[in-house]
């Protein structure tokens, strides 16, 4: 069973119909969540082997709230899923990230975690029928109190326009999410084109605000 369909069965036996607060969940589940100096982790979750009983750990110097309650979102994935025993140390290049060089248990983790801060029923109200832009990624984030790039992600995977996400670092293409209708191809693991809006962005180049053309082999 698909992660994301855990992540439902979660909300719907906690009837939770609106916008989850992920830390009352864990709280619901007696799962105490604390903030600590963690070195070489950004998130920990520690168990007793075999039950439900744990307790979240999640590295206090995360400035941003809502990379907090997705760690967290993370750690309860890695509770509730199954096969995830061994699960419980995730360091901060594993969490809100979908790259196919992340372990498979971390991915998973990952869609349970943006399932259950941005349930599918709620995000579709607000966005179906909306053409895709910025300012509609942005109007998710301050929905749910997610970040741009899990809010992104989830708009990606719901809409029925044909778009793409694409993630980089360091100037080269990292993983991304195609909408269903997305039928074009995309060069991962590359250098940036030089004729992206992106790569101006990692050139220190100053970019118009808004959507932008640039050549779709670009891409």
């Amino acid at each position: 069973m698909a992660p994301e369909l855990y992540a439902r069965a979660l909300l719907d036996r906690l009837s939770i119909a609106d916008v989850p607060d992920v830390r009352q969940i864990a709280a619901t589940l007696r799962v105490p969540v604390h903030e600590r100096p963690l070195e070489r982790c950004e998130g920990m979750l520690v168990r007793i082997k075999g039950t439900a009983k744990a307790a979240i750990a999640i590295k206090s110097s995360i400035r941003e709230d809502s990379r907090k309650r997705f760690t967290v979102a993370h750690e309860l994935g890695h509770l509730l899923l199954p096969g995830h025993d061994n699960c419980g140390v995730c360091a901060s290049g594993v969490i809100e990230t979908w790259a196919q060089d992340v372990r498979e248990k971390e991915r998973e983790a990952n869609a349970f975690a943006a399932e259950l801060l941005m349930p599918s029923p709620l995000l579709l109200r607000l966005v179906a029928g909306r053409t895709p832009s910025l300012g509609l990624v942005e109007s998710v984030s301050d929905a749910f109190k997610t970040s741009l790039t899990a809010s992104g992600y989830r708009f990606a995977g719901l809409t029925s326009y044909a778009v793409a996400l694409v993630w980089s670092e360091s100037g080269r293409t990292r993983w991304a999410k195609r909408s269903d209708e997305f039928g074009g191809w995309l060069r991962l693991r590359e250098q940036l084109d030089s004729r992206t809006v992106a790569a101006d962005l990692f050139r220190g180049i100053d970019v118009p605000t808004g959507a932008q053309v640039v050549p779709a082999d670009a891409w």
